[in-house]
């Protein structure tokens, strides 16, 4: 990656005595601080990982993305914590959780946000590529797929065009901070270049597919991994997926739809580990849903709505 490199080395001592977690992701604890600021800080022992995030961070927000930069790197018990100007607790978890009768005004605003992502143009080798990620993880797993639905699950992926437009990956509501009404984007380490179709992936994965793996509560109806309804997450989902690429008839769409889950099942697939009890039903159901569409689907390549 071509940035300008600056030297980020182990900061100062910071502990977490008197600061409250705000919130966790699979590679990272954040933290808010005594001062309102708050502290990010990662499960890695590595240093230069902290270095790499600020780098990407300063070149995307340069590249016009709304994203929040750290100023400062501290060692927390020998792991790096980026230093952050508080963004606050508000997230878009929270706005749709508490939207009421606004909840499609949110939606039009986050739908057009995502599209501002995938509309931003990098230069070759500023950023991977999703396609080459995707074929890599397919190639990775290969000996999960008989050798006729490897091949074809190859062709598919090999029909998707490179381009060069950024795309998030995981641009779901709990990585989306807002601040007076302005959305900013959280955790670019997922960033890469590619059509719509992966960033559209990406949502389907968080949104739709990993529901099966939801458990942790009880509570009818309620998402535990978004903290919302159940209902709240699937009419977020509907509205990103009807909407995205509005211009195209109910027939379009519902194919577009039927590409996006296929490419959604083929990264499943990946993440998944079908030794592990917890997840070998859901693997075995997504390895299904491959199995059924495989050979109904021509090509993985999807209408363009960035522009809409």
């Amino acid at each position: 990656m071509s940035f300008d490199e600056n030297n980020v080395i182990r900061g100062r001592k910071l502990s977490l005595d008197q600061a409250s977690l705000i919130g966790t992701g699979a590679t990272c604890e954040v933290y808010l601080l005594p001062d309102d600021n708050v502290v990010k800080v990662l499960t890695s022992t590595d240093f230069e990982e902290a270095k790499r995030e600020i780098l990407l961070a300063k070149w995307a927000f340069k590249k016009g993305l709304n994203t929040a930069i750290s100023y400062d790197v501290v060692d927390v018990d020998g792991h790096p914590g980026l230093l952050y100007e508080s963004l606050g607790r508000d997230n878009l978890r929270n706005h749709l959780r508490d939207s009421g009768d606004q909840l499609m005004d949110l939606l039009k605003q986050y739908l057009e946000f995502v599209r501002s992502i995938n509309r931003i143009e990098v230069e070759e080798g500023q950023l991977p590529s999703a396609k080459e990620k995707a074929l890599r993880d397919l190639y990775s797993i290969r000996d999960r797929f008989t050798e006729d639905e490897f091949q074809r699950a190859a062709f598919l992926i090999n029909t998707i065009p490179e381009d060069l437009h950024m795309v998030h990956g995981d641009s779901h509501m709990k990585n989306i901070k807002i601040v007076k009404n302005e959305l900013f984007l959280i955790d670019l380490d997922t960033l890469s270049t590619g059509l719509p179709l992966f960033e559209l992936s990406g949502l389907c994965c968080g949104y739709h597919a990993y529901n099966a793996l939801n458990t942790e509560s009880d509570e009818e109806g309620f998402n535990s991994f978004f903290g919302i309804s159940e209902d709240i997450v699937q009419k977020t989902y509907e509205y990103i997926m009807d909407h995205y690429y509005e211009d195209l008839s109910e027939e379009e769409k519902r194919e577009n739809r039927r590409k996006i889950e296929l490419f959604t099942y083929f990264r499943m697939l990946h993440d998944l580990n079908p030794e592990n009890e917890g997840e070998k039903a859901l693997y075995n159901d997504m390895y299904q849903r491959v199995k059924d569409r495989l050979y109904i689907v021509d090509n993985l390549v999807l209408a363009d709505g960035r522009n809409k």
